[in-house]
């Protein structure tokens, strides 16, 4: 009758798509179409652009703080029957999603036409999410407790109301070093081959325990188990059944850790002209299986100890186009497509399935940056992108769902000496309508269904240096000068 739900891995996701963690320097958060770049953080966004650089060793450094909160209202008949809430069916729930540090690092290494580069970040995840009241999915399991105990009772309406206490938190990373190398072709041309590896790490722990219903033979809220043993004492049911209800309705923990590697190849292309600048990469998908480490049997199919489970990263092609409208105006255009549908993610409510399979044709960004060079020291900028995602029904739960959404972001860059550059950045997302999700009605388990309402909050904040080495380049002389 009572099985507690599984608590999957929350998409910690500020931007990207499904898995995929674009921000990971945080000139991003001010500029969302990086992908023309010849900057440090080319990197990542856009390898062969770093062979444009000027000869010598750079270094980056960021920092990134991220907070968001997962909304649901859950509906359903039986929630009325919640001793804290009586006649309430509606139930609020909120996951927490706190990222307070989300560090990344780049280095490039330019001679002549060639250049050596490495990006480690936190290509996914980045967080935890915690559900401290727990969440519908799991309450509408226990809420039609009073409806299955009055049927075993010949239909008498004895009980009606329950109790449960619930906390669920998930924490999701994917750390990755990337690797690789740029060739410049000619005054034009250049590409790049590189090679990423993804460390996925997942812990989850949570609990629904101290489940109680109303006591029809004395006073205040008693746990089934031990209301069973006493019926069964005075004869009212069997004792088998009596073992069955303690059974069924007995506390249950999780502590699971999940982790796995994977590794990918990177392949890129840039083109440059004095006013136009263009770029494009193309990230393959890496196969990851992870492996349950799970200390306390949890009596559950998603978290059995040992269990192999597929998480793979989608594929990713970006291209972005940088046009220099005057001397001191840049606009940034790009766009993204991560091919979520062609990646492999177990998943589990009362059947295994892949997760991914739900995802449409996957999933799209399309941006756009206004930057602005006032002098040598001072840049600003202002960013704006459309995210698109195409899952289906199946895909959307409590526990980890995806909405379309607007990003709007914006910051500057100083550089208050020849070699140095700081950058400070905002970004927030503004999601589009709540979805909603039906749940059909269990007449096996007397469970009458329930809606979900689910809705999203975001911001972003970052900070970063870039420091070069040696060699000054020519912004830097200018600066002196």
């Amino acid at each position: 009758m009572l099985l507690m739900s599984s608590l999957v891995a929350s998409q910690l996701v500020m931007a990207g798509g499904i898995v995929s963690n674009t921000n990971q320097h945080a000139a991003y958060q001010r500029n969302f179409a990086r992908e023309a770049t010849s900057e440090i953080d080319a990197a990542y966004s856009n390898p062969a652009g770093l062979s444009f650089k000027e000869d010598g060793l750079e270094m980056a450094f960021s920092y990134q703080a991220t907070f968001q909160e997962r909304k649901t209202a859950s509906t359903s008949p039986t929630f009325a029957m919640n001793s804290a809430s009586l006649g309430e069916a509606t139930r609020n729930y909120v996951g927490e999603i706190k990222a307070p540090f989300i560090p990344s690092l780049q280095l490039a290494y330019k001679k002549n036409n060639w250049a050596f580069y490495t990006n480690i970040a936190v290509s996914g995840g980045g967080g935890s999410c915690k559900f401290a009241d727990g969440m519908g999915s799991t309450e509408s399991t226990v809420s039609s407790l009073p409806t299955v105990a009055n049927a075993i009772m010949g239909n008498r309406p004895l009980f009606n109301q329950y109790s449960v206490e619930s906390n669920m938190e998930g924490s999701s990373y994917i750390f990755s070093l990337t690797l690789g190398a740029s060739h410049k072709f000619d005054e034009h041309f250049s590409a790049s081959l590189g090679l990423r590896g993804n460390y996925a790490l997942n812990k989850y722990q949570g609990y629904v325990k101290n489940i109680q219903v109303n006591n029809p033979l004395g006073a205040g809220m008693v746990k089934p188990g031990e209301l069973s043993a006493q019926m069964a004492q005075m004869n009212m049911i069997p004792s088998s059944t009596a073992q069955a209800v303690a059974a069924l309705t007995a506390d249950r923990e999780i502590d699971c850790k999940q982790s796995g590697f994977g590794i990918a190849p990177i392949l890129g292309m840039a083109v440059q002209f004095d006013r136009v600048r263009f770029g494009a990469r193309y990230e393959f998908r890496t196969k990851i299986e992870l492996e349950n480490d799970t200390k306390n049997d949890a009596r559950m199919p998603a978290y059995e100890d040992g269990l192999s489970l597929r998480s793979d990263v989608p594929a990713i092609l970006a291209t972005g186009l940088d046009v220099d409208l005057c001397k001191s105006l840049t606009l940034g255009l790009a766009y993204r497509h991560y091919f979520d549908n062609m990646a492999k993610i177990s998943a589990y409510d009362s059947e295994w399935f892949n997760k991914a399979k739900y995802t449409g044709k996957g999933t799209s960004d399309i941006a756009a940056a206004l930057e602005w060079k006032i002098n040598d020291k001072w840049t600003v900028s202002a960013t704006g992108m459309r995210t698109q995602y195409n899952v289906e029904d199946r895909f959307q739960s409590d526990l980890n769902f995806s909405l379309s959404c607007w990003s709007i972001g914006g910051g500057l860059k100083f550089s208050p000496v020849a070699n140095i550059d700081i950058n400070l950045a905002y970004f927030g997302v503004n999601y589009d309508d709540d979805y909603t999700k039906v749940y059909a009605p269990d007449m096996a388990s007397y469970n009458p269904g329930r809606t979900d309402v689910y809705n999203r909050t975001a911001n972003s904040f970052a900070a970063g240096i870039n420091y070069r080495f040696g060699n000054k380049s020519k912004q830097a002389e200018t600066v002196e000068q």
